[in-house]
């Protein structure tokens, strides 16, 4: 991640993760559940507590 971090803040930059803490950082998430598009936002407003019951 911190190769990820170093670089220009003008690129956009896709990153696939399985753990919450990488994407932290993320101006914008995508959260996928079956392979489709669940939740889309900030950090706050996808990995709210409220968001992830029953995720799985």
């Amino acid at each position: 991640m911190d190769a990820v971090a170093g670089l220009s803040s003008d690129l956009t930059i896709i990153l696939i993760a399985h753990r919450l803490s990488t994407v932290a950082n993320c101006d914008r998430i995508y959260r996928l559940v079956d392979g489709r598009i669940a939740d889309q936002g900030s950090y706050e407003q996808v990995v709210g507590p409220e968001r992830w019951r029953g995720a799985d």
